[in-house]
């Protein structure tokens, strides 16, 4: 874009004019810019050479605005309010202030800890907006990895170098079974329990950590489970199970998504976690960050109260 004035024309010298055209005096005006008359003088001349008009008359007692520089400086006011506000707004969206942030999050993520992390952002950052999308965890790293996320939470830890991973703590693990299960009758199960069950999983590339997790624990008590069916998303498994193709693994806060005909009992340790995590790239630096990890902080220690 070519600039016909603006290229040749610098902020101090419309700032010199607008203090002359208030005071109609260049010695007041340099006093309240805090600079020498001769300074002011010059700026001014200046201005008037790029514009090709004078935009002053004046003689040894008084000041006057020319046509032209009452035009010019009846609009710079709004023309530095507006100056001011979009550089104040850019520095505050390079902070994380302002701005749109963009966070992909898990189905259970979202159930849990999600909810009121995303209040302390929406009032501590109040320019703030928050751009909210549910995915697979694989896909809340991926889209973090490759920006179409500010920040993820996703259950799984990821190893990826251009990934900042912070933990939160886990939570446990859980079975959906047919109401009219035999193992339907007892509250709490263990996965030797599960031996001979029929297991609905979640494709591995979702979650590759819980699900050979899963088949690791297993393995622990001298089994490996019989895969019925990979389904996704959760609420598919749980309806499977319902139709009584097996049982299905849920986090424990979840159990409230039970289908009728279905009933959730919890894992005895050993058993697998929930291992969520919140997501950003390595170089993120903002004021909404600085806040969630604030919360994340109280998350751990809330955790720690209770293991007490």
């Amino acid at each position: 874009m070519q600039w016909k004035y603006l290229s040749r024309v610098q902020l101090g010298e419309l700032e010199a004019a607008a203090a002359v055209a208030r005071t109609l005096s260049f010695r007041a005006a340099a006093e309240a810019l805090r600079i020498a008359q001769p300074s002011v003088s010059r700026k001014v001349a200046h201005l008037e050479d790029t514009l090709g008009c004078r935009l002053f008359e004046r003689d040894r007692v008084s000041v006057q605005l020319t046509p032209a520089g009452r035009m010019l400086t009846d609009r710079l006011p709004e023309l530095f309010q507006a100056l001011e506000q979009c550089l104040s707004e850019s520095a505050d969206a390079g902070h994380g202030i302002t701005g749109t942030v963009r966070i992909g999050f898990s189905e259970a993520a979202m159930s849990s800890f999600l909810p009121p992390l995303l209040r302390a952002v929406k009032r501590a950052c109040t320019g703030c907006s928050l751009e909210l999308t549910e995915a697979a965890s694989n896909e809340v790293a991926e889209g973090v990895r490759t920006r179409r996320f500010d920040a993820g939470f996703a259950l799984a830890r990821p190893r990826d170098p251009e990934l900042d991973v912070t933990p939160l703590p886990s939570e446990p693990v859980g079975v959906v079974l047919p109401d009219d299960h035999p193992l339907a009758e007892r509250s709490v199960l263990g996965l030797a329990d599960l031996r001979d069950e029929a297991f609905i999983l979640f494709p591995r590339p979702v979650n590759p950590h819980l699900y050979d997790r899963m088949i690791v624990c297993c393995a622990e008590f001298g089994f490996s489970p019989r895969v019925a069916l990979e389904v996704t998303p959760r609420s598919k498994a749980i309806a499977m199970a319902a139709a009584g193709e097996g049982i299905a693994t849920i986090p424990e806060r979840l159990r409230h998504q039970c289908l009728p005909g279905t009933v959730y009992r919890r894992l005895a340790p050993p058993a697998p976690e929930i291992e969520f995590s919140m997501l950003v790239r390595t170089e993120t630096r903002a004021e909404w960050l600085e806040v969630m990890h604030r919360h994340v902080a109280a998350l751990w220690a809330d955790s720690a109260d209770g293991a007490q």
